[in-house]
C-alpha cells in the first residue's frame, strides 16, 4: 500500500518567526548601525502583495526565481521608503534583503519534526512538502536536515500556484504518484485543510486551532501521528 504525507513547511516543520520584515531589519543591523528600527516598523507594509495573499490567481509567470523575487522588490523598497530611506538607498536594501531570507539557519526545526517523520518513513510512508514559500525552500529544507527524509518538495514559487489553489494539490498528488494513502498536514485552516479537502485530499490542522469545525486537530506532530495511525489501522481514509 503507497502512502504518502503531504506537510506544509513554514510553522509546521519549522518556524521562523516574522522572516520578512526580520530580513528587512538585519540588512539595517549590517548597513546601518544604530538605525534604531524593529522589525515592527516594517510590520504595516508588509501585511499584503505578497502571492499568497491572492491564492485564486495564476503565477506561473513567475515561476523563475529571479521574476518571482523582482515582483516582492517593490514592496520591500517601499517598506524602507516608508521609514525614511530614501528611493535608491531602498532599493539596494529591498535586494539585499533576500540572502537573509534564504538562509537556513534562520530556520528551527520544531522539537519533534525529526523524529515524527522518521517514525512515519519507518511506517511505510514517504514524505513529500507543499509550501506557500520562496522559490529558494528545497535549500531551505536541505539546510535544516530534513533532505533524508523528503521525498518530493513543492513550493508554490516554483508552481505558479498559491495553497489553497487545487492545482498545487493536484501537482502534489500527481508528484506523489497519486497514492492509495494521503494525509495533508499542516497550520493553516484554508491553505492547507479546505485546500486539501477541496481536492479530496483528507487534511490535519496542526498547532492552530480553528473557529470552526474540522475533521482533525493536532496540537503537535506528535499527534499528527496517532490522527494517522487511528485512521489507516480502520482503512478509514485514503487518497
Amino acid at each position: 500500500m503507497d502512502k504518502v504525507l503531504f506537510w506544509d513547511f513554514h510553522n509546521t516543520l519549522a518556524a521562523r518567526p516574522g522572516m520578512f520584515r526580520s530580513s528587512l531589519r538585519m540588512v539595517l543591523d549590517e548597513r546601518e548601525p544604530g538605525h534604531g528600527l524593529t522589525d515592527d516598523h516594517f510590520s504595516p507594509w508588509l501585511q499584503s502583495g505578497f502571492p499568497w495573499d491572492e491564492p485564486w490567481r495564476d503565477y506561473r509567470h513567475l515561476r523563475d526565481p529571479e521574476a518571482w523575487w523582482e515582483n516582492l522588490y517593490p514592496l520591500f523598497q517601499q517598506a524602507y521608503e516608508r521609514n525614511g530611506f530614501p528611493p535608491e538607498t531602498a532599493r539596494v536594501y529591498a535586494r539585499a534583503a533576500r540572502a537573509y531570507m534564504m538562509e537556513p539557519g534562520r530556520y528551527t526545526l520544531y522539537p519533534e519534526t525529526l523524529d515524527i517523520l522518521q517514525r512515519f518513513r519507518d511506517r511505510g510512508f514517504r514524505h513529500v512538502i507543499v509550501s506557500n514559500h520562496i522559490p529558494e525552500l528545497p535549500a531551505i529544507v536541505e539546510g535544516v536536515g530534513l533532505a533524508p527524509l523528503v521525498d518530493g518538495i513543492l513550493t508554490s514559487a516554483r508552481v505558479g500556484y498559491e495553497k489553497p489553489h487545487p492545482e498545487i494539490f493536484r501537482q502534489a498528488l500527481a508528484l506523489a504518484g497519486h497514492p492509495t494513502v494521503a494525509f495533508m498536514a499542516g497550520d493553516n485552516l484554508e491553505a492547507d485543510v479546505r485546500g486539501a479537502e477541496a481536492v479530496g485530499l483528507p487534511a490535519i490542522l496542526v498547532r492552530k486551532p480553528a473557529m470552526e469545525p474540522v475533521r482533525w486537530f493536532a496540537r503537535d506532530l506528535s499527534e499528527v501521528l496517532r490522527i494517522v495511525e487511528a485512521e489507516t489501522a480502520t482503512g478509514g481514509t485514503a487518497g
